[in-house]
């Protein structure tokens, strides 16, 4: 079931996200895979990848993922592992819009945010872009997603790092 098709307007998904803040983590869990698979959560065999996955969201607590799940933070700890080869070029990182500045990036880039998947914006000809645009799209990811939605607990902990 698509339901984006059914609920159209993020914002009114958050919303309704948020109404039901109050369930346990596993009836959410279970919920949303039954909404967005059809398929019942089998947590207690799980044999497909994305329930594979829901498992280790509620079982698994190794305090590393909380470090490895930021797009950002991960950079060090790939460091640590002299792994830093495998990087992509980091051009900035901002606490705000209004310290990008768009003149002195390369004419293709990506920009993403840490605060949850999707929130990614490839430019591949920056001549040929909207950076009124490319703006608005990232003010939307300030304010869009809260880490809690999915029940993912490496996103909302606090870093032991």
């Amino acid at each position: 079931m698509d339901y984006k098709k059914i609920v159209k307007n993020q914002e009114v998904r958050f919303k309704i996200l948020n109404l039901l803040k109050f369930l346990p983590d596993k009836t959410m869990l279970q919920l949303q895979y039954k909404i967005k698979t059809g398929r019942k959560l089998n947590l207690k065999n799980p044999h497909r990848y994305t329930e594979k996955l829901q498992w280790y969201k509620l079982y698994y607590r190794d305090p590393l993922m909380t470090r490895c799940s930021d797009k950002y933070d991960v950079r060090s700890y790939v460091k640590e592992q002299g792994l830093e080869k495998y990087l992509t070029k980091l051009y900035g990182v901002y606490e705000n819009i209004g310290e990008i500045n768009f003149d002195i990036l390369p004419n293709s880039f990506a920009i993403k945010h840490t605060n949850g998947s999707g929130a990614n914006y490839f430019v591949k000809d920056k001549t040929s872009e909207n950076i009124d645009n490319v703006k608005n799209i990232i003010k939307g990811w300030m304010t869009a997603r809260k880490a809690d939605y999915g029940r993912e607990w490496c996103y909302y902990w606090e870093r032991e790092f």
